[in-house]
């Protein structure tokens, strides 16, 4: 890196060249007079290209002050004694030399130290470009790190959608003599674990419902003792459990010979102090354990409630002849009852409820055999969609779903209704023998005291 001084020293050696070379081999032409161009310009010209205005006027005031030094010495050493000095001996055009070395000086300068200012700007601009191109190239790097995380959560949103239109699909059965075999059944069919299990709490015990993997020899496992970390930490916490999770609390144990990898209670019917059940996956591969595995089971878990909620209600009303088994919702006749009753308690309280109309459309151009399949399917995504209190019932159309949701407005309707939209939408069914999906028509109706009944609200347009 250059001094700040380094010009003058560079100055100063370039006039003693200078001087030296003048006295030594012109020494009959002091200043180079009649030199075109003088020795001197070098100096003044190198030195305002190379640095600038100031070291420019510096060089331009050192060089005429040399040059008119030389030419005074010379002309003083010369004057005869007694004679006195006159300006006319006075060589005036190294005069007016001196001036311009000076002036140009200066102005060379000045336009180098421009250039250096318009470098310094671009030079500037360039590292304000350059750093705005990194930015860009790291925003670049991150986006695709986003779009890469995103494709990803779209890939396993896109599962999960699939996996629980299947799992709805075979948690149909409101019989609890199917529905306890099929809930191991879809752990072995999603998780693929070498050993599961499932109890349910009977009789202040949670009792073996169904198992895989264990063979015929029950043993002592038909009764679930709770003595392990991990399964007091699941009904504890109210949620699945898997093995990492006791590693990460302190405290806690795994005993791997007797405990379950993972762990999923199962609430019904808003209780929330004891678990109607519980699904262990007790043995599993390494491999397949993993974030998948534990957002499956999850899922699993919360629509086994949902099933199971209303399997246990259904054992206590099919005798009651209200239920339609094969299309495993409500009757007409039972729908015009609970509407009955939910309107009166309207009456009586005034307390809002509400009801959905689902119109299948398009249902008679639904292909005959799948017209049951389609409505049972539906039939499922609004039980396991709906609250554990509300009715899914048969109108008496056959193109016509009821959706009575007791204590619920026309804003708490509107939720559920958008939920209802929202599940269908995501849900692949072409009924049509074409590329069309399954579309729905959803009305919502305020139990209003105001009108004489409830089938008349049921009947308004």
């Amino acid at each position: 890196m250059k001094n700040k001084y380094t010009f003058l020293l560079e100055i100063l050696i370039g006039a003693s060249i200078i001087l030296f070379i003048n006295f030594m081999f012109f020494n009959n032409n002091i200043g180079f007079e009649g030199v075109s161009p003088n020795p001197y310009w070098i100096i003044v010209i190198f030195i305002a290209v190379r640095y600038g205005s100031f070291p420019g006027l510096a060089a331009g005031i050192l060089c005429s002050l040399a040059l008119l030094g030389s030419i005074g010495y010379d002309l003083f050493q010369f004057l005869e004694p007694g004679k006195k000095f006159e300006f006319s001996i006075i060589p005036y055009k190294q005069v007016q030399l001196s001036v311009l070395f000076i002036l140009i000086g200066f102005l060379v300068g000045e336009e180098r130290s421009r250039v250096n200012r318009l470098f310094s700007a671009g030079k500037e601009k360039y590292n304000d470009l350059r750093g705005q191109l990194s930015d860009l190239a790291m925003e670049h790097s991150a986006l695709k790190s986003v779009n890469a995380e995103l494709e990803s959560r779209v890939l396993g949103q896109t599962e999960t959608v699939n996996t629980v239109y299947e799992i709805a699909r075979d948690l149909t059965s409101t019989k609890l003599d199917y529905l306890y075999p099929a809930v191991v059944g879809i752990v072995e069919k999603f998780i693929h674990p070498e050993k599961c299990s499932f109890y349910v709490w009977e009789d202040k015990e949670y009792i073996l419902k169904g198992q895989k993997g264990w063979g015929d020899d029950i043993g002592d496992r038909k009764v679930l003792r709770i003595d392990s970390d991990i399964l007091r930490k699941a009904l504890n916490e109210k949620k699945t459990v898997t093995v990492s999770d006791v590693f990460k609390s302190k405290g806690l144990r795994w005993k791997a010979e007797t405990d379950p990898v993972m762990a999923a209670p199962i609430f019904v019917g808003g209780e929330k102090e004891t678990a109607t059940g519980l699904i262990l996956v007790d043995e599993i591969a390494f491999t397949k354990l993993n974030p998948n595995s534990v957002r499956f089971l999850s899922i699993i878990a919360d629509w086994v409630s949902k099933s199971l909620d209303n399997a246990l209600a259904s054992t206590t009303i099919r005798r009651k002849d209200v239920y339609d088994e094969d299309l495993k919702v409500f009757n007409y006749n039972y729908a015009l009852r609970r509407l009955n009753e939910e309107f009166l308690n309207v009456k009586l309280t005034g307390n809002l409820s509400s009801f959905i109309l689902v119109k299948l459309q398009d249902f008679d151009k639904i292909q005959d055999d799948k017209k049951k399949d389609i409505f049972r399917s539906v039939g499922s995504i609004l039980n396991n969609t709906l609250r554990g209190g509300d009715t899914v019932a048969k109108h008496m159309k056959d193109d016509t779903f009821i959706s009575i949701l007791p204590g619920s407005d026309t804003g708490g309707a509107k939720i559920a209704a958008d939920r209802i939209q929202s599940q269908i939408d995501k849900l692949d069914i072409k009924p049509f023998g074409d590329e069309r999906k399954l579309k729905v028509d959803l009305s919502i109706r305020l139990l209003d005291p105001k009108y004489a009944s409830e089938t008349e609200i049921l009947s308004a347009d």
